[in-house]
């Protein structure tokens, strides 16, 4: 193989690998919910590969963004993989998230379990009707972000009936307002305690 043809090759395996950076495996998500991991985590990005895998379609799919560059959350973020497959969990993790959009997660109806934790995320950031369509939501992870100088989002984070499951922070002047009031079938709280 020539030179010119040996930088061609490499050219295009790195292609292929920009193109499909993300594997899958089959997966069991904390809902019980059995599909696929589409593993896009540590990526250095700030937006889902357009090429969405055919082993997706018509699957549950868990998607970890971890360690990533997102920043804001909106509706567009998730269209096209909502388009094609059921997502039950998402994983933001470690992300530099400072905004989320009202009605960000409209389109994913079946979604089971969101981990928005070590984030930049806080209230004034988390728009009235973020949470909204999120009808069967049971696991939140929202602890060790930025809610100690305004408190939580509580208002936005009421609109999520169904929700079961929630980690939070606590920390000093940390109290639960009316709006939480309306959690009622929340059975678990973990607590993260931050120390100022």
């Amino acid at each position: 193989m020539t030179g010119q043809g040996i930088l061609n090759f490499l050219l295009f395996s790195c292609l292929n690998v920009v193109s499909y950076p993300c594997p899958t495996v089959p997966y069991i998500d904390e809902c019980g919910n059995s599909g696929i991991l589409w593993n896009c985590s540590g990526l250095n990005t700030d937006r889902l590969p357009e090429n969405i895998p055919q082993e997706l379609i018509n699957r549950n799919v868990t998607l970890d963004l971890s360690f990533n560059k997102f920043s804001t959350l909106t509706e567009q973020l998730f269209e096209n993989l909502a388009a094609v497959s059921v997502v039950t969990s998402i994983i933001l993790s470690h992300n530099k998230i400072t905004k989320i959009e009202n009605k960000a997660f409209r389109r994913l109806s079946g979604l089971c379990s969101l981990d928005l934790s070590s984030c930049d995320l806080d209230k004034n950031g988390i728009e009235t009707e973020a949470f909204s369509y999120l009808h069967n939501l049971k696991y939140l992870r929202i602890d060790q972000n930025n809610f100690q100088l305004e408190g939580y989002p509580d208002v936005a984070l009421s609109a999520i009936q169904s929700l079961s499951s929630l980690n939070i922070d606590i920390f000093s002047g940390f109290s639960f307002t009316a709006p939480f009031e309306s959690l009622t079938n929340l059975s678990e709280l973990q607590f993260h305690i931050i120390i100022s």
